[in-house]
């Protein structure tokens, strides 16, 4: 199934459980961050511009699952699967999930979420939002065998299964939005992402892509 060169940042996680990378993961030095995290979004967004998910290895779906319980990494997801154009880079992915309140990064994320909002023609190919169903529920699988106890790993679980509930709804997909949303809640009941879905999809709101065809 991998298709792709895991970098030496990487590679190690192939043989270490989702707990063990989520501790290798815990530090406050983003430059360490960005050195884990740039290759994970780099095989992120080469899977979803050639709308294969076999192009992002185990072990890059391990790193991601283990490092969702960080808000900063889910908006990262769901801002680079939305943003087709050369701002989504890897770097810059990686610098957004780190340090997802600067200035410079919040106003990129609201920029681009805004602007896939208004879009009258779907910011997403049906082939896109399926990769990133896939991708994003593999790393969620990988989160229920995660010996660990607690709210970190009620959390990654959660963040992921959101992002997939936020994507299908940005995508018209109510069906699918409902049940990840709820599937989110169980797991992290609090957890406000849900909520947004939820509330978009009782009172009808959505994307303009998706009214247009509606």
């Amino acid at each position: 199934m991998n298709t792709i060169t895991t970098t030496t940042a990487v590679a190690p996680a192939m043989q270490l459980g989702i707990t063990a990378v989520a501790r290798d993961l815990d530090t406050s030095d983003t430059r360490v961050l960005a050195r884990r995290l740039t290759p994970v979004f780099a095989a992120w967004l080469d899977a979803l511009n050639a709308t294969d998910p076999t192009r992002m290895s185990e072990s890059n779906i391990k790193i991601m699952a283990a490092a969702a319980d960080r808000i900063g990494v889910r908006d990262a997801l769901i801002v680079t699967a939305l943003n087709t154009d050369e701002a989504g880079t890897a770097e810059h992915a990686a610098a957004v999930a780190i340090e997802p309140h600067t200035p410079e990064h919040a106003r990129w994320a609201a920029s681009t979420l805004q602007t896939a909002f208004d879009s009258k023609t779907p910011t997403m190919s049906p082939e896109r939002y399926a990769t990133a169903g896939i991708l994003l529920a593999k790393a969620a699988d990988l989160t229920l065998d995660d010996p660990a106890t607690g709210q970190a790993a009620d959390r990654r679980e959660a963040n992921l299964l959101a992002t997939i509930g936020y994507l299908a709804w940005f995508t018209g997909h109510d069906e699918d939005a409902t049940r990840f949303a709820f599937a989110a809640r169980k797991s992290q009941p609090g957890i406000s992402l849900a909520g947004i879905i939820l509330d978009g999809v009782a009172n009808n709101i959505h994307p303009d892509s998706v009214t247009e065809t509606h």
